[in-house]
């Protein structure tokens, strides 16, 4: 015979089951939404093989657990670089390449950012390597970048090596650690520079022509030939009498960021005749007022302006001077 339904029976022998199934609910819904609102790690393109990476897209790099996210912004060539607490200049046979790019957090845990965070490696096309071994620098305030990147922060920086002096950088390579490496062609995507001593903007050779009364960026500094004449003294220095003296006057102006030395060793002057005879040259760089040797720092933004002297036979008339600095460039002024 069945019993008529007791909700009296129901309400006092079932409440505790109820009151567990409620909070067992209410626990795997808290649990659900918990779950929902945690940020967990975020994943960038992975490049597939024989692939050439592309400029502003994220990709991840770094084995798991330490892996981040990199976006290479711009490459661009140079003949020079400002940075805080160096003045970076490309030497004979060589140029600077500048990457720009971005490193993120995707983990939740803190990783450390340096130098040896990432490689950088351009191949020239003989197949000789071309790596970044210095610090990476902040491209705004121009100082070594070492800090602790939180879960998801993003930092921008630059790397700035020397590399081959000719052709397109066809080949760079970009890794972390032992995992899989990044290729670029940067050939269509590289800036340009501005240089006296290339002509298309990317190769950067080893000699230029120059002209009077117009800087060029030579070195760390930019020089200024303005004029060469013929003078009767200047300090104690005069010619013999079956002797003409010159003075070729140059400008030595500091654009850079550090203070950058000048003395008679860092530029060597060359001042031939319209016969192509070499004048002597004193092996001195003086002051045009004093006549005392010059061997002193330029500050940034400031300028020394010097005189370089020859001795020649009397009628002797200057045609050219080659200006060659210490890394090997020569600058060449017809007068």
């Amino acid at each position: 015979m069945n019993r008529p339904y007791d909700c009296r029976m129901f309400n006092g022998a079932m409440r505790p089951v109820l009151v567990a199934l409620f909070v067992s609910g209410s626990m795997f819904l808290a649990g659900q939404a918990s779950a929902q609102n945690t940020t967990k790690p975020t994943l960038g393109t992975v490049q597939m093989p024989g692939d050439n990476g592309k400029l502003k897209t994220t990709y991840q790099i770094g084995q798991k657990g330490s892996e981040v996210h990199f976006v290479l912004e711009s490459a661009t060539v140079a003949a020079r670089y400002p940075l805080a607490d160096k003045n970076l200049t490309a030497g004979s046979k060589e140029r600077l390449l500048v990457l720009t790019f971005t490193v993120q957090n995707p983990l939740k845990t803190e990783q450390r950012f340096s130098f040896s965070s990432l490689q950088f490696t351009a191949v020239s096309p003989d197949d000789k390597n071309f790596e970044n071994r210095a610090d990476i620098y902040d491209p705004v305030r121009k100082t070594p970048i070492t800090q602790t990147l939180k879960p998801a922060q993003k930092v921008r920086a630059c790397a700035v090596f020397p590399i081959y002096a000719d052709g397109p950088v066809a080949k760079l390579i970009v890794k972390r650690g032992n995992s899989r490496v990044l290729r670029y062609d940067l050939t269509a995507g590289t800036t340009k520079m501005t240089s006296a001593f290339s002509k298309d903007g990317i190769t950067l050779g080893d000699e230029a022509p120059g002209v009077v009364k117009t800087p060029v960026e030579f070195g760390a500094l930019d020089v200024e030939v303005q004029e060469v004449v013929k003078v009767d003294s200047v300090g104690p220095f005069k010619p013999t009498s079956d002797q003409d003296m010159y003075a070729v006057t140059v400008k030595f102006t500091n654009s850079m960021l550090k203070e950058e030395f000048i003395g008679f060793q860092y530029y060597k002057p060359v001042l031939t005749d319209v016969n192509g005879e070499t004048m002597d040259w004193g092996s001195r760089l003086v002051s045009p007022s004093s006549g005392k040797d010059i061997a002193q720092a330029i500050a940034p933004g400031e300028f020394v302006r010097g005189q370089y002297l020859f001795w020649a036979a009397k009628g002797s008339i200057p045609d050219r001077l080659k200006l060659t600095s210490t890394a090997g460039r020569t600058l060449i002024i017809k007068f």
